[in-house]
């Protein structure tokens, strides 16, 4: 596989966007295409809040199937018994346990490390809220970035 070396593609989020519940959904405008048998480094950073202190936000990673490499590290704010951190994980799918507040926007940061097999496609996240009795609403500004 080569690496990709034109210009960095960014996709950024133009609207919020509010699910209700947790069934993951495409979160809209953050897409990128990819080629197949090429590398890239992908970089998303999602601006999130959730409806309800007792619940936080997950993500899903998509990429096209059956890729070479598939390396993903998902950082997600948490809060547990009054204690900010990180839900750190390194699976295409994570998800926080509560927030700290519900007028707070809060920042996921997930790095994709991908070789593309045979097929090309897209390179997209899915998101929801950690129970479905409260919704998440991922913002506008939220972005990624293809190299």
């Amino acid at each position: 596989a080569t690496i990709a070396t034109a210009s960095p593609l960014v996709a950024s989020k133009d609207d919020d966007q509010e699910v209700a519940g947790d069934t993951l959904t495409a979160i809209g405008d953050l897409s990128v295409a990819v080629a197949a048998n090429t590398g890239y480094i992908v970089q998303i950073f999602v601006v999130y809040t959730n409806s309800n202190v007792a619940s936080n936000a997950k993500f899903e990673v998509v990429v096209p199937a059956s890729p070479a490499l598939l390396s993903v590290i998902q950082l997600i704010p948490d809060v547990v018994g009054g204690v900010s951190g990180f839900i750190t994980s390194f699976g295409s799918t994570a998800s926080g346990t509560a927030l700290g507040s519900t007028t707070t926007n809060y920042t996921a940061r997930i790095v994709i490390l991908l070789t593309t097999g045979a097929q090309s496609g897209t390179v997209s996240i899915n998101g929801a809220s950690t129970n479905a009795l409260h919704t998440a609403t991922f913002k506008a500004g939220s972005f990624m970035v293809r190299t």
